[in-house]
């Protein structure tokens, strides 16, 4: 499985929370509480608190990915992060449940520094893209989508697997299941699987006031990227709070005439706005961001003074700004090309 990759606890620093976010949080972090939960009560208990297996679906660019990857970080527990789409691309035979634990405890002991002391545990199997093992019987990865969930059954139901380094208890793994859904249901898994898959989170689009918080999360890649694109060229950039807010209105605006692409859409549109005030390798002679015909457009303030800062190593995204290099796109019914 060269798509998979155990990440240790706390390797995203990110705390973001999002505001269509907080039911699903704390359904999550109380699936991710039973690993506590069970070194808490008798051992009788414990044979009862079996993980609870969580499935998370939404629309696209709903922040499915960012949600998981920011629970996992607050907890102590490990997580190997697959695709499903992969593997079915790849052609491979499907893995089976003892070849997905083989990887995981061979992830576990490339990560530690004692292998002796190595154990699955409490760790997450997150398997992303479930959408993609939901195929029509002509499908050419029909028999491997359900081959793969019919072994995803197995893993839930055995407590331990043959590997080459042992027999090793799955007793406590937990099973994430996430993908994408725009029909507002989740997809329709073996009925053996579903059923399984006993915490079962959808989430909603994202609204103008989370677009507004994910551009200012400094640990993802939309206002900070480009704040640090400018920092190379020696340009300070920055946002002001107007502009966020229109950059969430219009990505909602678009989403909701065209293609539902959700958070996504915010790379695109960011790009557009920003890319006037960066210099370029063709600027030979004059490699200064753009910053006045900038402020220019966006001078018309009542009490006269500009919109964006005219010293030429600081730019100021204002919501003028994000106007005038997005208008186009509000007015034209086809946005085939315009937004990457």
């Amino acid at each position: 499985m060269s798509n998979a990759t155990l990440t240790a606890p706390n390797a995203t620093a990110t705390t973001l929370v999002l505001n269509s976010h907080r039911r699903a949080r704390r359904t999550i972090a109380n699936v991710l509480r039973d690993a506590w939960r069970r070194d808490q009560v008798t051992p009788e208990q414990r044979s009862l608190l079996r993980p609870r297996h969580l499935l998370l679906v939404g629309p696209t660019g709903s922040g499915k990915t960012t949600l998981l990857r920011t629970m996992f970080a607050a907890s102590d527990q490990p997580f190997l992060r697959v695709s499903a789409s992969g593997w079915l691309r790849s052609g491979e035979d499907a893995p089976s449940a003892e070849s997905l634990v083989a990887t995981l405890v061979n992830q576990a002991h490339a990560q530690s520094e004692d292998a002796s002391d190595v154990s699955l545990g409490a760790a997450v199997l997150w398997i992303d893209d479930v959408q993609t093992l939901v195929v029509d019987d002509d499908d050419d990865h029909a028999s491997a989508a359900r081959t793969l969930q019919r072994e995803l059954v197995r893993l839930l139901d055995e407590t331990s697997f043959s590997t080459p380094v042992g027999v090793i208890a799955t007793d406590e793994l937990l099973v994430v299941l996430s993908g994408t859904t725009n029909s507002g249901k989740p997809p329709e898994l073996l009925p053996d699987l579903g059923a399984r898959m006993v915490a079962q989170i959808m989430l909603e689009p994202l609204g103008d006031v989370d677009l507004v918080t994910l551009l200012r999360e400094p640990l993802l890649p939309f206002c900070a990227r480009y704040v640090a694109l400018g920092a190379a060229d020696g340009v300070t950039l920055s946002f002001d709070d107007e502009a966020l807010e229109e950059l969430a209105a219009i990505a909602n605006e678009l989403n909701a005439r065209h293609d539902d692409m959700g958070a996504h859409r915010l790379a695109g549109l960011l790009d557009r706005v920003v890319e006037p005030h960066l210099p370029t390798a063709l600027d030979d002679d004059d490699v200064t961001p753009h910053v006045e015909d900038a402020s220019n457009s966006a001078n018309d303030d009542s009490d006269g003074t500009s919109d964006a800062n005219t010293d030429a190593a600081t730019v100021i995204i204002t919501a003028a700004m994000v106007d005038e290099r997005l208008a186009d796109l509000l007015e034209d019914d086809d946005l085939d090309g315009a937004i990457l």
